[in-house]
């Protein structure tokens, strides 16, 4: 699964197209322990049906549910965005899917990005590689699509995007 964390995009939603955004699927980290506190806050706070996992709590929800619950929520970190959710077999698989989107919207040319990753199970392949690879099919995708290329920057980027393997 390949998210985009909200934070980052919160600064560009008047380039977003309200088609791709009616209701998005979203998750949000929240310590672990406090997953019933942060399921709360998104039911009450924005009516949705909320589903816990291990320091995550995933709903759907509008642009505007997730500014709020980026503003006024406590137990939760970070809210994030779900790109696309697929299966693969090998790492160049996790690599042909990441270059097939269109990260146009999501970052300009001027903004720096990182890939994080995160692999559960037993791969030929650690969450560096994931990493790597997914970050130059970025890179590539944005270069095909604009002809510029994207900057990393794996300490402060602009735009986070998260490889959950």
């Amino acid at each position: 699964m390949l998210y985009k964390q909200w934070q980052s995009l919160k600064y560009r939603r008047n380039s977003l197209t309200p088609w791709k955004w009616r209701n998005p699927d979203c998750f949000t980290t929240t310590v672990i322990g406090l997953e019933d506190a942060a399921s709360k806050e998104v039911k009450n706070l924005i009516r949705a049906k909320a589903e816990q996992d291990v320091g995550r709590i995933a709903f759907q929800g509008s642009i505007e549910d997730i500014y709020i619950l980026n503003l006024k929520t406590s137990a939760i970190h970070k809210v994030f965005i779900e790109l696309c959710k697929s299966t693969f077999n090998e790492l160049n698989d996790i690599k042909r899917l990441v270059k097939s989107l269109d990260y146009t919207w999501i970052l300009d040319a001027h903004q720096t990005f990182v890939i994080r990753s995160e692999r559960i199970g037993v791969h030929n392949f650690t969450s560096m590689d994931v990493s790597r690879e997914a970050g130059q099919a970025v890179i590539d995708s944005y270069n095909n699509a604009t002809g510029k290329r994207l900057k990393v920057n794996l300490d402060e980027p602009d735009v986070e995007i998260y490889c959950l393997v």
